[in-house]
């Protein structure tokens, strides 16, 4: 098939950019930097690759709508990766959030439309996050992740995210083609990554925990997001509606289960237990701090409180749909690793 990637020198569009390629689709990829895209992927592959040089967030789009102009025949698939940015807690980062999620993933759609591509379009994929969700209201310390738990997004990240998926939702409505969301949770299994961070702290004792809390981390590694999103590439068919939510993840782990994964493997680990007032007051002094200096914290009270709850994650819906395999799980990933 004709497919679009764009953010395809990212983290994940690097890897998910290879594997379209072996597969023998015909790949197209929107990047700033074609010399960066060429050592993330190789020379054997960007070689195999056609190269749209632009910005989504240009303020003239004008060329990257005559490159898809001029590209032979129509377009199957675009997928969407272009996004992140802090789960930050000051609204000052807001705008340039919301430009990063949404107004990337408008103006991608605006230039499909001028150059006359979403006619031939059968499925447009967008990278979303768990985040989207925000953190679901619960009784207790469980919170249930699936798709019919209603979102409640507060954090600007988190409110970018599911912007993003409403303005696609209302598009879907507009245009034949079938438009699939996938919501991942913090993803795992690149160099330096933050879990490597994270298992980092275990090693070392000092990773902070709120003592008497369970709390729990959703996980998904790379290799199982490159092969989902594969999966709905090639069963467009399997897709029921015109628009789809689906949560891709490999599960939750507590951090007890984390630190005894890293001690099985390093011989050695822990976690800093902290009460819940002292972690509580120490956070609010970070988000003062931190604004003002003006850049993100690196946790704030919002996050506290969902790293407190024991967050269930539920991906039946699209293990059916696609009659899904994980390929990878944490305990695998860490043996794998150097000692």
């Amino acid at each position: 098939m004709n497919v679009l990637l764009t953010g395809a020198t990212g983290f994940a569009g690097t890897s998910i950019a290879r594997e379209l390629v072996e597969q023998g689709h015909n790949l197209y990829v929107i990047a700033r930097d074609e010399k960066k895209f060429r050592a993330n992927v190789g020379d054997s592959c960007a070689d195999r690759v056609n190269i749209l040089t632009g910005d989504l967030l240009a303020a003239d789009r004008g060329n990257l709508v005559k490159q898809l102009e001029n590209l032979p025949g129509g377009l199957d698939v675009v997928v969407q990766t272009v996004g992140g940015g802090p789960l930050t807690s000051n609204q000052a980062f807001a705008p340039g959030i919301f430009d990063l999620n949404c107004k990337t993933t408008s103006n991608l759609v605006e230039i499909l439309e001028s150059s006359h591509k979403l006619q031939s379009l059968r499925l447009f994929v967008y990278f979303s996050s768990l985040a989207a969700m925000g953190l679901p209201k619960s009784t207790g310390d469980r919170v249930q992740y699936n798709e019919t738990v209603v979102c409640n997004p507060v954090l600007p990240y988190e409110r970018a995210k599911f912007e993003a998926e409403t303005y696609l939702q209302g598009l879907a409505g507009k245009h034949g083609f079938k438009t699939v969301v996938l919501r991942y949770p913090q993803i795992y299994g690149g160099p330096g990554d933050a879990f490597m961070q994270m298992v980092g702290m275990i090693q070392s004792g000092r990773f902070p925990v709120v003592r008497g809390k369970i709390g729990s981390l959703p996980l998904v590694h790379l290799r199982d997001v490159v092969g989902s999103t594969s999966a709905v590439i090639q069963n467009v068919d399997q897709i029921p509606s015109n628009f789809e939510v689906y949560i891709v993840a490999e599960g939750s782990y507590t951090y007890s289960q984390l630190v005894e994964m890293v001690r099985s493997k390093y011989g050695r680990g822990g976690m800093l237990s902290v009460p819940y007032f002292v972690t509580y007051l120490g956070t609010a002094a970070l988000e003062r701090a931190f604004a003002l200096m003006g850049k993100p914290e690196p946790l704030n009270r919002r996050r506290l409180v969902s790293l407190t709850k024991d967050r269930v994650v539920d991906c039946s819906k699209f293990i059916n749909t696609f009659q899904f395999k994980f390929s990878e799980n944490v305990r695998t990933y860490l043996a794998s690793q150097p000692a």
